[in-house]
């Protein structure tokens, strides 16, 4: 049999009532129909099944596997004892492989030929014409070429396979005949386009054998299982009989309602344990001993809160309906069917386990804790705690999902059959009821035992989404406008690598650090303020990030290579450099920048106070007092320091013999100097911009006043250098540590040694400013 002739059979065996196929006409026929408009001849369909006969296509498929690649793929030495997967998939990885080299063939092949085409057209003794063309297509697509034999092949391979796939499926469905006989009768039905076996013969033979019921094996069902379709006793246990008696032939106390969940359906005044002298009527409005709840979509007017755990308000009724003792243990409180009791923590081992704030969560939080779903209590006791997360809903409301995964280790695996439309039938008997339940809330019906409710708890502190607005007001607006900056940044950098910015992980993090260390050039302490701002930001993570081992890690590199790049140094900078050039210097009076930067450099070498102190200075009646001889200032709420036990003290500036230097002729020059460009303003600030728009000057702007006046002095130091330089200067002088420790508003001593006090470089003077300045 040619290879032509077993593509025929195969179509035929898949589908004797598929659609023609149009095979490949005779050369003479192609030719009549170039030069007239007659129809091509009928195609031929025609086939039966074969029984039992498979497409031939092994050999065909021998001639397209080829390793590596067009083969099965081969599982490694050392997981071969891992690999589950039958034979049947192993082959069919190699007959896809095979196809998929056949397809690449035949894509080759048409390229090839469709070049031939193109470099034949293009030759000067080519007569271009519909005959030469279809001559010489006919020549490159005949029969004999290899791109149809391939093209065949495929096919071939294809019909087989899937013929291969159908009989299969036929033979699991067989496999359920009880009699041998009538199996291999039913193997002889054909199959159609549209069904595995032909439905006209398949329903005729059927009927002539007594229905599928009398010819197939039903589903195998464990003898433990119950007939009856029930709740299963969670430990795993058959369950207890049920007295039929209590629910056949008995009559509902209420009249057959339509299918709504407006009313729930109760259970009264029962006449004895025989169920037939019920009274035919509905529950009274009034009546409270089974309470009733009504959907408030349905009547906002009749509503009552839903509330969890009801289930056990209606054990009278169970107990009457004679129910099963485990279903009585349910409805009185279930209980978890461990399998070994899991492992509770104390309550400062739970932070991991915290549910992620929001305000979609906090509203879910609040309803169920209305419906009594959840119950506050306090962490005082060991507990087991689980997460809980939102999901969409199709109304694009949210879901809470109670996470129990971890739970799930430790409770024991129950197997469960639901019963099938195919079976309900065969439970169906007499006088039986059709009831139809209809709850919104129904797993929280059930109750939980008292004593595994601890193994059933969440860990959630609402009050960060209930109220964001307690938390700016932790934040002062030089820290807000920070923190906006470096949120920009992350944002950027985020949306640039496809990575969420709301919810990072800790590897993208660390990425984004490693990037600002190594092509940002940022310090180490500039890195620790984007990544507390970054881990701030994003709440619902904040302790997870900042703990992180890997975020760790990366910082630690970060600061080891900042250590080796810039080694510290031991000594500072003396600030009786800066005293005597501007004791030898008198600027310009009239000259509002040459003022403001003398006074900020005066103040800030007399207090130790930061740069950012000059900002919380103002000159309005309530901050500033001018008592002659002396100056006091009253700095406003803002400082690094302060918070609501602590404020930084105010400043008392006295006058100094050397003019150039007294901060107090300099304060009031610059509020002189001043007066006429605040003229129009309200501004009470100290230090006001001196360009531009009329603004309080910021740390930057005072900053950079610093820096210049330093430069010109000789000085090359940042501006916050100041604060060491000035308290190194006390120390080397023998100040009394409380008395430096005042000035600088330090609490601690170990804060001046450790970060502040260096060694100064010896001047010959005994200037210092550090007398004009103290701390009340």
């Amino acid at each position: 049999m040619n290879e032509n002739k077993l593509i025929g059979e195969g179509n035929q065996e898949l589908a004797p009532d598929a659609p023609p196929e149009y095979g490949a006409l005779p050369s003479s026929s192609i030719a009549s129909s170039s030069s007239s408009s007659s129809s091509p001849a009928a195609p031929r369909r025609e086939g039966r099944w074969s029984n039992g006969e498979r497409v031939r296509y092994v050999e065909t498929e021998k001639k397209y596997v080829a390793r590596p690649g067009f083969y099965e793929l081969d599982v490694n030495t050392e997981l071969r004892h891992f690999d589950s997967n039958s034979n049947w998939l192993r082959l069919l990885d190699r007959s896809f492989g095979a196809m998929t080299h056949a397809l690449v063939q035949q894509n080759e092949l048409l390229k090839q030929n469709f070049q031939q085409l193109i470099e034949w057209s293009q030759l000067p003794t080519t007569a271009l014409s519909a005959d030469t063309l279809f001559e010489k297509m006919h020549s490159l697509f005949s029969e004999k070429s290899t791109y149809i034999k391939v093209s065949e092949d495929l096919l071939q391979l294809i019909c087989g396979r899937r013929a291969d796939i159908i009989q299969r499926r036929r033979d699991c469905i067989l496999s359920s005949v009880k009699d041998k006989y009538i199996k291999h009768d039913l193997s002889k039905i054909p199959p159609t386009n549209a069904n595995l076996f032909n439905p006209q013969q398949l329903g005729t033979f059927l009927e002539k054998a007594g229905g599928t019921n009398k010819l197939f094996t039903a589903q195998k069902r464990s003898a433990e299982e119950p007939h009856q379709m029930s709740m299963r006793n969670r430990q795993g246990g058959p369950q207890a009989k049920r007295p039929r008696r209590s629910f056949r032939n008995a009559e509902p106390d209420y009249d057959p309602q339509p299918s709504t969940s407006s009313r729930a359906a109760t259970f009264k005044d029962f006449k004895g344990k025989n169920q037939k002298n019920f009274d035919n009527r509905r529950p009274k409005q009034g009546d409270k001993k089974y309470p009733t709840t009504q959907n408030k979509s349905v009547n906002d007017s009749e509503s009552v809160i839903f509330y969890a755990g009801r289930l056990k308000d209606y054990i009278q009724v169970w107990e009457a309906l004679s129910a099963p003792n485990h279903i009585l243990k349910l409805i009185r409180g279930y209980r978890i069917p461990f399998q070994v009791k899991p492992p509770l923590q104390n309550p400062n081992l739970l932070k991991r386990f915290q549910t992620s704030t929001s305000s979609s969560m906090s509203e879910q939080i609040i309803t169920l804790k209305n419906q009594k779903v959840l119950i506050p209590v306090k962490l005082a006791t060991p507990s087991f705690v689980s997460p809980m997360f939102l999901i969409k809903k199709s109304d694009s409301s949210n879901r809470p999902i109670f996470d129990l995964q971890n739970l799930n280790d430790y409770v024991s695996v129950v197997k469960f059959r639901l019963i099938n439309v195919q079976r309900v039938p065969t439970f169906l008997q007499a006088n039986d009821w059709v009831v139809k339940i209809d709850l919104t809330q129904a797993y929280f019906h059930l109750p939980i035992a008292q004593s595994h409710q601890r193994y059933l708890r969440v860990l959630y502190t609402p009050e960060a989404t209930r109220r964001p607005e307690l938390l700016q007001i932790t934040w002062r607006p030089s820290t807000k406008k920070m923190y906006s900056g470096i949120w920009k940044k992350w944002h950027d950098w985020c949306l640039s690598h496809s990575f969420d910015h709301a919810n990072p992980s800790s590897a993208q993090l660390a990425k984004y650090l490693a990037f600002l260390h190594l092509q940002q050039k940022l310090s180490y302490k500039t890195i620790l303020v984007y990544k507390s701002a970054i881990s701030t930001l994003v709440c619902s993570q904040a302790e997870k990030l900042s703990n992180d081992p890997l975020v760790h890690r990366i910082l630690k590199a970060i600061s080891l290579a900042n250590v080796q790049a810039k080694p510290k140094t031991a000594h500072i900078w003396d600030p009786r450099v800066v005293i005597e050039w501007l004791t030898s210097n008198s600027p310009s009076v009239f000259s509002l920048l040459e003022v403001s930067r003398r006074t900020a450099i005066i103040l800030l070498l007399a207090s130790s106070r930061r740069v950012h102190d000059l900002t919380l200075l103002h000159i309005d009646a309530d901050h500033f007092q001018d008592n002659g001889d002396n100056i006091i200032m009253h700095p406003v709420f803002g400082s690094k320091t302060d918070n609501y036990v602590h404020r930084q003290s105010s400043w008392k500036l006295k006058e100094n013999q050397e003019k150039n230097v007294c901060p107090v002729r300099w304060l009031r020059k610059l509020i002189d100097v001043s007066s006429s460009r605040r003229h129009n303003s309200d501004l009470s600030e100290l230090f006001i911009s001196t360009l531009g728009k009329v603004r309080p000057a910021s740390r930057t702007v005072i900053g950079g006043w610093i820096k210049t006046l330093l430069r010109d002095a000789g000085v090359e130091a940042t501006p916050g250098s100041t604060r060491s330089a000035s308290a190194s200067l006390n120390w080397l002088e023998n100040h009394k540590i409380e008395e430096i420790m005042e000035k600088g508003n330090w609490r601690v001593p170990n804060t001046f040694a450790n970060f502040y006090s260096a060694e100064i470089i010896s001047f010959q003077n005994n200037k210092n400013l550090s007398n004009s300045f103290e701390a009340v």
